[in-house]
């Protein structure tokens, strides 16, 4: 018994130190870019592409686990640094959000302006989209399949919000 609870505490920190890993390799750039609209939803989807993944992951880590860097393009004036961004974005990685999973289809009824707009590059140079709101996260993963997540605080009553 003994065994069975030391092996699935090596494995519980075996996991935790693969994700902090990933995430800390996972370069966050300030790429600054013209954003085509200023005032997007992050309800709305990107674009129509065809879904060949079956299987969300639970962080946006496990989503996009090839992924080399996220390009922050443009974010808003509540946000009072590049650097208040990418700890932001960090803290999302690997966060699960509400529900245990990120999902296919957008879930809540309002509407969330996003206010972080940017990318995600993976091999060979190729980019999908990220955006994200104020506990709110909307993204591609390589092959184009869309994810949508909501995100509560550490005591989970409270949404992720603006340091």
């Amino acid at each position: 018994m003994v065994g069975v609870v030391v092996s699935t505490a090596c494995l519980a920190a075996l996991l935790t130190v693969s994700a902090l890993t990933a995430e800390a390799a996972l370069d966050i750039v300030d790429d600054p870019r013209v954003v085509a609209s200023d005032r997007i939803d992050v309800g709305r989807r990107f674009e129509a592409a065809s879904c060949e993944t079956t299987r969300p992951g639970r962080t946006i880590l496990e989503a996009i686990p090839d992924a080399e860097k996220i390009l922050v393009h443009q974010f808003d004036g509540e946000w009072p640094s590049f650097e208040v961004v990418k700890a932001h974005i960090r803290r999302l990685l690997s966060a699960v959000p509400e529900g245990g999973k990120l999902v296919p289809t957008v879930y809540w009824a309002e509407m969330r302006s996003a206010e972080i707009f940017g990318a995600i590059e993976f091999p060979q140079g190729k980019r999908r989209w990220f955006r994200a709101a104020n506990g709110y996260a909307h993204l591609q993963d390589a092959a184009g399949c869309e994810w949508w997540g909501r995100y509560l605080g550490p005591d989970r009553s409270t949404w992720i919000v603006r340091p």
